[in-house]
């Protein structure tokens, strides 16, 4: 996977309606906002390419930024939904290539999850993390 910087500039007034958002799922403490949560996601594909050193709670953490992105287009509508979409659609795809389905779904034993596709992703190399998925 080549690193790619994903762009994402946002208006102060967009910034400050998101946040409200964010208030509404608890979502800004845990993450820092949108934008971070794209440099976060954005950063785990990396880390995934490169092979993933992290444990499960690792992992699950990891995760929590993509989950909290989806949160984020479900309380939004109009243009800055479609805009995060598209970021966020990229990320899919880049973090899509470094990762394999887990039908088993082993993260669960880690970390309860609402099963959205990507909690039952694991990296093709898993690192430190095989340890723990493979018990």
């Amino acid at each position: 996977m080549r690193a790619r910087r994903t762009p994402f500039r946002l208006t102060d007034r967009e910034v400050a309606h998101l946040d409200q958002l964010a208030a509404s799922f608890g979502g800004r403490r845990r993450h820092g906002g949108v934008q971070k949560a794209i440099a976060d996601y954005q950063r785990l594909g990396e880390d995934l390419a490169k092979g993933y050193w992290g444990n499960a709670t690792d992992y699950a953490q990891d995760l929590e930024a993509r989950e909290y992105l989806e949160r984020a287009l479900v309380a939004l509508d109009g243009s800055l939904q479609e805009r995060l979409a598209r970021v966020v659609q990229d990320l899919d795809v880049a973090f899509v290539e470094v990762t394999r389905d887990d039908p088993g779904d082993r993260l669960r034993e880690f970390h309860r999850h609402d099963g959205s596709w990507w909690w039952r992703r694991v990296p093709v190399k898993p690192g430190s993390l095989q340890k723990d998925l493979l018990r």
